[in-house]
């Protein structure tokens, strides 16, 4: 038997030394980009409810236009490095109709709304776009909120429903959904910090629970959402000017194959910036109401991170 020297031997240990380390540095690059591309996205607007947020509109029927622009060109990892990404631009043109009553339930006023919104290219994950030009994707129906006009505070009540009526396959480049059900529930506030009611600050709360995705056996995990803003009353109540926020953070780990739970980071959202909306009277019985929001993400992570503009026209009838 070959007897091996001490040279020898310390070569095979540097040997295997190195072997290990390369072994384990290649492990942590997977491991690092499989944490951003297992990451779900859901079926969601972040941001499209800013300024009394917690405010439910008075009686009446609601028609609404709405522009959803978000541009984004990088991705950011869980410990905050940011990497480019192919330059993209999410275009979502939405048509909404909200019904509110003048009956009440425990006290609140009812409402319901739907919501069929087009969509150029879905974002299912950070690395990923799907892209064919504009298609109609999942669409969201809330069958029963709530609403309270107090003296100092208003105060909501919900459950919304996307359902997952986009195209959607999976692997597809042509998606125009995200193939899942996502089941939303929500409360929120505008309190009003002065008796005439001209400074207001708002914050409304969703939990988004998700099914698996269609024809998969991936999950998106569970996502707590805050949105809101703080404003002031301008032009004899015809008009608030202020500053929204949004912050978007996943609870629950995805369900994705074949990825080790302690390789999915949850992602979060971080967005600021100003809204300026108002009322324009058209006839004795009919309001046009508009809204303009600009939004800047800061500090999201394992996400996309870019900014977002958000523009909707409502013709209102309101009941006396």
């Amino acid at each position: 038997m070959t007897k091996i020297n001490k040279t020898e031997a310390r070569l095979v240990k540097n040997c295997l030394r190195q072997t290990l380390q390369l072994t384990l540095l290649v492990v942590l690059v997977l491991a690092g980009s499989v944490v951003v591309s297992a990451q779900l996205n859901i079926p969601v607007v972040r941001g499209d409810n800013g300024l009394k947020a917690g405010s439910q509109p008075g009686p009446g029927v609601y028609v609404t236009g709405l522009l959803y622009f978000y541009d984004t060109n990088e991705i950011v990892d869980a410990n905050g490095n940011k990497f480019n990404r192919i330059g993209v631009t999410q275009v979502l043109p939405a048509a909404a109709l909200t019904y509110v009553s003048k009956k009440k339930f425990l006290g609140g006023n009812y409402s319901a709304t739907v919501v069929a919104p087009l969509l150029n290219l879905a974002i299912d994950r950070p690395q990923f776009t799907s892209s064919t030009g504009i298609g109609y994707s999942d669409t969201y129906v809330q069958p029963i909120q709530l609403g309270w006009h107090k003296k100092r505070y208003d105060a909501l009540v919900g459950y919304g429903l996307y359902m997952p009526t986009g195209s959607y396959t999976p692997g597809a480049s042509n998606n125009h959904g995200l193939g899942m059900w996502s089941h939303e529930l929500s409360a929120g506030t505008t309190v009003y910090l002065d008796e005439k009611k001209q400074w207001h600050a708002a914050t409304n709360l969703y939990y988004n629970i998700q099914s698996h995705i269609r024809d998969t056996n991936r999950k998106a995990g569970q996502v707590l959402s805050l949105e809101g803003g703080l404003g002031h009353t301008l032009c004899k109540e015809l008009c608030n000017v202020g500053v929204d926020y949004y912050t978007q953070w996943k609870v629950t780990d995805d369900k994705f194959p074949n990825v080790p739970p302690g390789f999915i980071s949850k992602h979060r959202y971080y967005g600021l910036g100003p809204e300026i909306n108002g009322v324009i009277p058209i006839s004795a019985k009919t309001l046009a109401v508009f809204k303009l929001a600009y939004f800047k993400e800061l500090g999201d992570r394992v996400a996309t991170q870019g900014s977002s503009i958000i523009m909707s026209v409502t013709l209102a009838k309101p009941k006396p």
